[in-house]
């Protein structure tokens, strides 16, 4: 029998972030599998995967990954389809909710509201997902 993933918070809506424009800069808004060789030498399987994604950061898709970061990674929000009406590229990365979700932001001091964001997931085979996430500064 298979662990059930921890339900959202009672109350919770799918947020409305149709007051932020979404990007659309070449590159961006895109989940993208990163490989790296060591991980997998001296014949040991890598029990993880990585992709990282970049947003300019106060789009709808930064939002989205900020505030709701299980919609920025399945393209759904309490069972409502968004990947596409979020202005996301690509496919999500992830096909189910993740069991948990993990965050670091570097250089958080420099707030939300700077130029991009970057972000890492490693995605454990356990169903633990890892951001790492970095904040460019801004102009």
């Amino acid at each position: 029998m298979s662990a059930q993933p921890p339900s959202r918070p009672a109350g919770h809506q799918p947020g409305d972030y149709t007051r932020y424009k979404p990007d659309a800069t070449p590159g961006f808004n895109r989940w993208e599998p990163i490989e790296i060789p060591a991980f997998s030498s001296g014949g040991y399987d890598q029990p993880f995967q990585i992709h990282v994604i970049a947003l300019k950061s106060s789009s709808r898709q930064s939002e989205v990954f900020i505030h709701d970061p299980i919609r920025a990674l399945t393209g759904r929000s309490q069972g409502i389809e968004t990947w596409a009406d979020d202005s996301f590229e690509g496919d999500p990365l992830l096909p189910d909710e993740p069991d948990r979700i993990n965050s670091v932001v570097l250089r958080h001091e420099r707030t939300l509201e700077h130029m991009v964001v970057r972000s890492m997931a490693i995605v454990d085979d356990d169903g633990t997902v890892t951001l790492v996430t970095h904040k460019q500064e801004g102009a």
